[in-house]
Parts: C-alpha cells; sequence; structure tokens
C-alpha cells in the first residue's frame, strides 16, 4: 500500500531534500508542498493526506499554530512530523500530539525510522479496521455491530445509539448511546465507516450523525432527537446535507 504525505515548510530548499529522500520510499507518494503556511492549510484539507511533515517556525505563523487553526478540520487519521532545526521545540510537539519529530538536517537514518514508525502504526490501524469489519459480517444487518473504541470494541444494537459526534480535541468520533453512556471510537474511523453500519446513520453535517429512528422533527434546518437525545445543543443540517435528508424523508 501507499501513503500519501505533504510537505509545509518555508525553505524551499528544505523541501527539496525531504522530496528527494521520499522519492526513493515507495511507499510514500508526496502530493504536494508549500513554503506559505497559509495555502499549506488548503493543500492540507483539500488532499487529506496520511502524512504531514510541518515546520515550526515560518515567519506568517508557527507550525503550531497552523495547526490549531485547522484542528476542527481534521476529521481523517493524520499523522503530524515536525520537521524543524531546533529541538527546543520537541516538548511543544509532545503536547501538540504530534506522530512524530524530525531534527534538520537530518541523517538518512533518521527518516527511515520515523518512516517505519509511521509504516508500523498505519499497518496496525489498518488491522484492527480489518477485524472490526469482518466481525460485523457475521453479526446481523441493521440490528448490531461492533465498534472499535480506544480501549477495544463494544458491541452495540442500533436501537441503542442516538447519535455520532466528531470531537475536535480527541480528534476521533464519539457515540452517544440512550443509556446517557458514551464512547470514543478509534481515530482510524471515519464518517463513512459509520454511514456503513446501518441505513438508520445518516450525516447531517461535517461533525454529526444522527440515528434517524430517533428523529421527531426539523424546524429551520435543525433537527430536533427524541429524548434522551433531546437535551443536545445543536443538531445543525448543513447545506451541503440537506438536499439528501430531503430526498430521504421524500423516500420514506
Amino acid at each position: 500500500m501507499s501513503y500519501t504525505a505533504i510537505v509545509i515548510d518555508d525553505e524551499q530548499i528544505c523541501i527539496d531534500n525531504l522530496q528527494n529522500s521520499l522519492a526513493v520510499i515507495p511507499e510514500i507518494e508526496l502530493l504536494s508542498t508549500s513554503t506559505e503556511p497559509k495555502s499549506g492549510m488548503k493543500l492540507l484539507l483539500e488532499h487529506q493526506p496520511d502524512l504531514l511533515f510541518l515546520d515550526v517556525e515560518m515567519p506568517q505563523m508557527t507550525g503550531f499554530d497552523l495547526l490549531k487553526s485547522v484542528k476542527d478540520k481534521i476529521d481523517w487519521p493524520l499523522h503530524v512530523v515536525f520537521y524543524t532545526a531546533y529541538d527546543k521545540y520537541l516538548l511543544d510537539a509532545l503536547r501538540s500530539s504530534a506522530f512524530d519529530f524530525l531534527l534538520k538536517p537530518y541523517q538518512p537514518q533518521e527518516l527511515k525510522t520515523v518512516i517505519d514508525r509511521f509504516l508500523a502504526c498505519v499497518t496496525k490501524e489498518s488491522f484492527q479496521s480489518d477485524v472490526q469489519t469482518n466481525l460485523n459480517r457475521i453479526l446481523p444487518f441493521n440490528d448490531s455491530f461492533l465498534i472499535a473504541t480506544v480501549a477495544g470494541y463494544q458491541l452495540l444494537k442500533i436501537d441503542q445509539i442516538g447519535y455520532f459526534e466528531h470531537q475536535p480535541h480527541e480528534k476521533c468520533w464519539s457515540v452517544s448511546l440512550i443509556s446517557g453512556t458514551s464512547y470514543l471510537l478509534r481515530k482510524a474511523t471515519r464518517a463513512e465507516d459509520i454511514l456503513s453500519f446501518s441505513t438508520n446513520f445518516f450525516q447531517i453535517n461535517q461533525y454529526q450523525i444522527i440515528n434517524f429512528d430517533y428523529l421527531s422533527a426539523i424546524n429551520d434546518k435543525e433537527c430536533l432527537l427524541l429524548p434522551p437525545f433531546d437535551q443536545h445543543s445543536s443538531f445543525k443540517i448543513s447545506r451541503k446535507f440537506y438536499k439528501e435528508l430531503q430526498q430521504k424523508m421524500n423516500f420514506l
């Protein structure tokens, strides 16, 4: 398998060095690079790469500030490698949930260590996803399924679930149950994975997926859910999903 990467660094020579190194690694496809943070943010959100090499010290904003600016929009499993000449940022990088840290100028073995660690990590995530998919195949369709949580696996029934919501701080989806309990899902879990579990699940915006069985009404593009999920602050339908919801309602 191949994985995608983007480099954001204000020094073109550093980008060139990293680009040359990645060119001989068959598992990594470098999609794009940027020397300017704001254009780099657009590339990041557009391409949604698996791996981001991010410089820390840049004229317009730091790499940390860049991540803070887009963290609420990152809803896929992104692995960030801070790529900098200053090891004083190591602690801040760890606090920013960085996957790894690469010092300039790096030795080939140092980059290889980072890439090997990345490949091992995504292979493990893929294996866990495959296990979950295979187990779900043997469970009754539209009745119950297994979800991969941060602690392991949890067997749930469709009628237990009110909604799923993406948690920006944890950078993963959560599921809220009729019992009042909620679980954090594995970071590798995507909205597409959740929607594939049941036709009852419908995405109303980038960060929320509701169980149609608990939909009570739609007022001014806001979904009202049945108790006990009626206490949630808001279930707004974004323009992107509103037409799809209308079609589903007409179909029903």
